[in-house]
C-alpha cells in the first residue's frame, strides 16, 4: 500500500475502465510523458499502446511501486518534479498525459504554454471547475488569464466527467477529462508580450480594459472601445492586436 501524501494533491484514479478511456485519447508522438503517474493506473494502457514513454514522479514510494511492477525496458520512469525538469532533453515532439495535482493544475499549463512550439497533445484529468475554466468563451465570468493563453495555441474539448468516487482518497469536487490540441496556425507575437499583455488586463479585472493597459502602452494608440471594456469582454482577436501594439510601442520596463 502507498500511503497518500497530502503535499503532492495525491488522489489516484482506481477506476480502470475510465484509465483506458483517457488513454485512448492519447495520440503517437516522439516522446509521451506521463505526469504523476502514481500507482501506474494509466501507465498500464499506455504501455501496451505506445513507445518512447517517460513517467515523471515526484513521489520516491510511487516510483519504488512503479519500478517494482517490472516496467518494459522501453519505459523510464523519472523520480522528478515535472514542473522543474527539463523538457528540452526529449525527443520531439511530445505529448504529454496525467491527472494532474490540483495544487499545480495552472502551473503546469503555464510550463505548456512556455513550450508549446514542441509540445503537440496533451490529455489530463483536471478538477470539472478547472476545465469549464480553460474552454470558457469572453463575455463570461470563468473567462480569464488561461482561458485566452490555452485557447491561442490549442484547440481545448471536454470529453467526460469523472464522479469522486472514482479516486482514492476522495476528492469533494468531480473531475474531467479534457484534450488540448496544437492549432496548426499560432499567433505570431511575442509570448512574453502576450502573456504581459494578458495579465495586465485581467490581474485587475473589474477595472476596465484602458485604465489597466495606459500602465503599459501609450494613450493614444489604445482605441476607444477599450474605454467602455473589462477584461472579460475583450476577444482572442483583441489581446493579439493589443500585443502588437504592445509590443511596437509599449512600456517595456
Amino acid at each position: 500500500m502507498i500511503k497518500y501524501k497530502k503535499k503532492y494533491s495525491q488522489n489516484f484514479l482506481i477506476n480502470e475502465n475510465i484509465a483506458k478511456r483517457i488513454v485512448d485519447l492519447m495520440v503517437e508522438a516522439a516522446t509521451i510523458i506521463e505526469i504523476g503517474p502514481g500507482k501506474g493506473i494509466l501507465s498500464k494502457f499506455l504501455i501496451q499502446k505506445f513507445k518512447n514513454i517517460f513517467l515523471i514522479e515526484i513521489d520516491k514510494e510511487c516510483v519504488n511501486y512503479l519500478v517494482k511492477e517490472n516496467v518494459p525496458d522501453h519505459v523510464k520512469v523519472i523520480n522528478a518534479d515535472f514542473l522543474k525538469i527539463d523538457l528540452n532533453q526529449f525527443e520531439k515532439p511530445i505529448n504529454l498525459i496525467g491527472s494532474l495535482p490540483y495544487s499545480i493544475t495552472s502551473q503546469i499549463f503555464f510550463k505548456i504554454l512556455n513550450s508549446y512550439f514542441f509540445i503537440n497533445y496533451c490529455v489530463f484529468v483536471v478538477q470539472l471547475e478547472v476545465a469549464k475554466r480553460l474552454l470558457a468563451k469572453p463575455n463570461t465570468k470563468n473567462y480569464g488569464i488561461l482561458s485566452v493563453l490555452l485557447q491561442a495555441y490549442y484547440v481545448l474539448k471536454k470529453h467526460f466527467i469523472i464522479h469522486p468516487n472514482n479516486f482514492r482518497p476522495i476528492p469533494a469536487v468531480y473531475s474531467a477529462v479534457i484534450t488540448l490540441k496544437r492549432k496548426e496556425k499560432v499567433p505570431e507575437v511575442n509570448f512574453s508580450d502576450f502573456l504581459k499583455v494578458v495579465k495586465c488586463t485581467f490581474n485587475k479585472r473589474r477595472k476596465l480594459v484602458y485604465n489597466n493597459l495606459k500602465e503599459i502602452i501609450p494613450e493614444n494608440l489604445i482605441l476607444d472601445k477599450y474605454r467602455k471594456l473589462r477584461a472579460e469582454n475583450l476577444t482572442l482577436e483583441d489581446y493579439i492586436n493589443l500585443t502588437l501594439i504592445y509590443s511596437k510601442n509599449g512600456n517595456k520596463k
